[in-house]
């Protein structure tokens, strides 16, 4: 007998929800996973695509608790995909592979350890005299790995990648650099494929070029998922777009598209890729429009054509403006607003301050400013590193102080004032004297005039119990330990135990790659992950933010506002005037304007800014599309830096809306 699932999905067609954020969309798809599972659909024939790790646990969250779930949770994304179901059939891929290393299971290194291993290898490119350029060689790893997810996510070789950004090059001495960059990515291609170790490019091409082309792969494929849902077509790289059509050819889907999206096309999203691919195979559902559509469209048109053509009349968001000649003006103007909007009772969590970048000055001094005033603020910047995590940088300089590697004074100064609960000045003493006389060594007694007897005591009791702890071992379990015995008592924050998490996993990932790859055996575990942490290379988890609790008022950049799937119902745009809302889209090697499908050869400053508008129109539409209640611009004449800020961001809204 047919089960009763199959029967009705013979009869219902592929749908494709289409519309603006905050119209429902994913609530749709939710509600069809929860159709087909109470029918009889077991969880794991349903194959759910989402963005990333964050939207991951949204969905996870929501379908342990709402749904009877008979199966594991199929929840990816795209990279999650990818990278189990080479390791999966790993036995198809393998031999498809050069090498004579042959592995039961492959590894996959992060994005961090990747980053660490490339800035090696353009470091060792510049001590030949190569690779001359501005960027520094953390900058120009990153571009170069940009480069090659870019090649392996929109289906061509890695060569073709450097090849295009190159053709369109004038200056001679970029093109050479250029080319240089190439050899790097071919050595560290050859580095993940002799050790098996592949980062996110080398995985992506292993399962597109092997897997994919593999008759007995497709096969399998088809039998395992009935149902594909794939959140948010429209911010997929290419190669997921291929995807979801082949499956389609053997399964049941429902999907969403935000006409409006692409937010993360600098990643390899190709929203019209998306579209022309796939739409003919759904049928359409158009959701309900965005009530700011007409606003957000207007200002859209309007930043592309550099001036205002079109105006419109709309009672929200309503569109305020502040302007100051002084950035710091602005923020004391920002931080009464909302105590105001506070003492008025509007939660916290409706609330986001919104800037293109988000410098050291702006989060200090409204963290400050606010906390005086007892509101919370909440970072949520995907771009934030353990380097920048007080926390994690006191662990790695305990694991440092037992291993006796070198550690700068600013390091150990920092560890004192954190362990022994010393203020700076007395932390700096004891670092200058730690560090030129070693741990051993006893403070002679004008030293201990100054910072204290009880200061003394502590001191001694930490020296004593690093140098007892030199005999661990040099390797990940020792941040387990360091943590147990030292750091679980100082934490003062949910970051704090966030960023010791994130520190202990990422040292477990690097000394699984140690073993494995020759470019890391030369180096002791405690001095290259240390290394690896210093030059910003590992992320810090990304900050939550939660629908039902009031954690405070919201700062972020635009992106980070989009990842969140949240509206707010007021947003304070700061730094209006800023050149940075409309970024400039190519870098020295890396254009991911040339990887498009549809790229027709040419490339020149004319297009440029062309991009730059266009990225500036999806950007500030999307922001408005977010918005339940009130837009306040906040500009100033000059930056934190002093600099003037000559952008035309707030005459093109001011225009848009009638108030000029």
């Amino acid at each position: 007998m047919v089960p009763a699932w199959t029967r009705r999905l013979i009869y219902i067609e592929n749908i494709l929800y289409y519309g603006n954020a905050l119209t429902g969309k994913t609530t749709k798809l939710i509600a069809h996973y929860r159709d087909l599972t109470e029918k009889g659909l077991k969880t794991d024939s349903i194959l759910v695509l989402v963005q990333d790790g964050r939207e991951i646990t949204r969905w996870r969250e929501h379908l342990l608790k709402a749904l009877p779930i008979a199966g594991s949770l199929q929840v990816f994304s795209y990279w999650g995909f990818v990278q189990s179901e080479v390791a999966r059939h790993w036995n198809w891929a393998e031999k498809e592979l050069y090498g004579s290393l042959a592995s039961v299971r492959p590894s996959f290194i992060t994005a961090e350890i990747a980053h660490f291993l490339i800035t090696i290898m353009v470091n060792d490119h510049r001590m030949k005299g190569k690779m001359n350029t501005v960027a520094t060689p953390e900058q120009m790893a990153i571009q170069i790995l940009n480069n090659m997810n870019l090649a392996a996510t929109f289906g061509m070789k890695l060569d073709e990648a450097f090849l295009r950004v190159q053709s369109v090059e004038t200056d001679p001495a970029r093109r050479i650099v250029i080319g240089e960059a190439l050899a790097v990515a071919r050595g560290f291609r050859k580095t993940c494929v002799e050790s098996r170790s592949f980062d996110y490019s080398m995985a992506v091409e292993i399962f597109n070029t092997i897997l994919l082309r593999d008759s007995r792969y497709r096969e399998m494929l088809s039998k395992r998922f009935k149902v594909l849902i794939a959140d948010n077509l429209e911010e997929g790289v290419p190669s997921q777009t291929d995807l979801v059509e082949l499956m389609l050819q053997s399964c049941r889907s429902f999907a969403v598209f935000d006409p409006d999206g692409g937010h993360t096309d600098f990643f390899g999203a190709d929203p019209d890729y998306a579209w022309d691919k796939l739409h003919s195979l759904y049928k359409i559902e158009r959701c309900l429009l965005n009530p700011n559509t007409i606003l957000a469209d207007t200002v859209a048109s309007n930043i592309k054509n550099g001036l205002t053509l079109e105006t419109c009349s709309v009672e929200k968001p309503l569109i305020k403006l502040i302007d100051m000649d002084y950035r710091s003006e602005l923020i004391l103007s920002l931080a009464e607003h909302i105590e105001k909007l506070n003492s008025q009772g509007c939660s916290l969590d409706e609330i986001a301050i919104i800037a293109p970048v988000i410098d050291r000055v702006l989060e200090v001094s409204l963290k400050t400013l606010l906390k005086s005033k007892h509101i919370q603020v909440q970072l949520l910047n995907r771009r934030e590193y353990l380097a920048d995590k007080e926390f994690a940088q006191v662990m790695v300089v305990l694991v440092s102080l037992i291993e006796k590697s070198p550690l700068a004074v600013s390091e150990l100064a920092q560890a004192f004032k954190i362990i022994l609960g010393l203020d700076p000045v007395r932390s700096n003493l004891l670092a200058k004297f730690s560090n030129s006389k070693g741990l051993e060594a006893a403070l002679p007694a004008d030293l201990i005039g100054r910072i204290g007897f009880a200061a003394n005591n502590r001191y001694r009791e930490f020296c004593d119990w690093i140098i007892a702890k030199r005999n661990l071992s040099a390797d990940a379990s020792i941040f387990q330990q360091l943590f147990g015995e030292v750091m679980a008592g100082l934490v003062r924050e949910e970051g704090d135990l966030s960023a010791s998490r994130q520190l202990i996993q990422s040292a477990v990932s690097f000394e699984k790659s140690q073993g494995k790859i020759d470019l890391l055996k030369g180096m002791s575990f405690v001095e290259g992950f240390a290394n690896m942490i210093r030059q910003g290379t590992i992320a810090a988890e990304a900050g939550k933010i939660q629908g039902a609790e009031n954690n405070g008022v919201v700062l972020a950049t635009p992106l980070a506002i989009f990842k969140s799937s949240r509206s707010f119902k007021y947003q304070f745009w700061v730094d209006g005037s800023s050149e940075s809302w409309t970024p400039r889209r190519a870098r020295e090697i890396n254009n991911y304007h040339l990887m498009s499908k549809g790229w027709n050869g040419r490339w020149d400053d004319s297009m440029d800014i062309v991009k730059k508008a266009e990225g500036a129109a999806k950007t500030v539409s999307g922001l408005i599309l977010r918005c339940t209640g009130e837009i306040v611009l906040l500009v100033s004449e000059y930056n934190s830096m002093g600099q003037e800020q000559e952008g035309d961001l707030p005459d093109i809204i001011r225009g848009s809306v009638g108030q000029v």
